[in-house]
């Protein structure tokens, strides 16, 4: 009985209220950073899914070596850089030096 006397009270409503305004913006905040982060992963995916497809097109015989190394890249500028570069590049050993390049600035 006590208990919902307290309730109604307009400090206990007023408590209530920012407590529940605090538990909101928390929430609201914790799904746009797991939202980022799930963003970031399709991007990450999508660049290096890109990446694979120039050096499969233009490297085929490095191209299993290729996957290994950039799979493990985590910066998409890096990832883009190289989507640049390997189109460029003339030949598959300097590819492949430029996926051990990437990889050792990533560290």
């Amino acid at each position: 009985m006590l208990d919902e006397i307290l309730r109604n009270t307009p400090a206990y409503q007023k408590i209530l209220r920012e407590g529940r305004a605090e538990g909101l913006e928390e929430g609201l905040e914790k799904g746009l950073e797991k939202g980022r982060q799930v963003a970031l992963q399709q991007e990450l995916q999508r660049q290096r899914e890109a990446l694979l497809e120039v050096i499969r097109t233009r490297f085929p015989k490095v191209e299993r070596q290729a996957k290994k190394q950039v799979e493990s890249i985590q910066d998409t500028s890096i990832l883009l850089h190289l989507i640049i570069k390997m189109t460029t590049v003339p030949t598959a050993e300097e590819a492949m030096q430029l996926l051990l390049d990437a990889n050792e600035d990533e560290e």
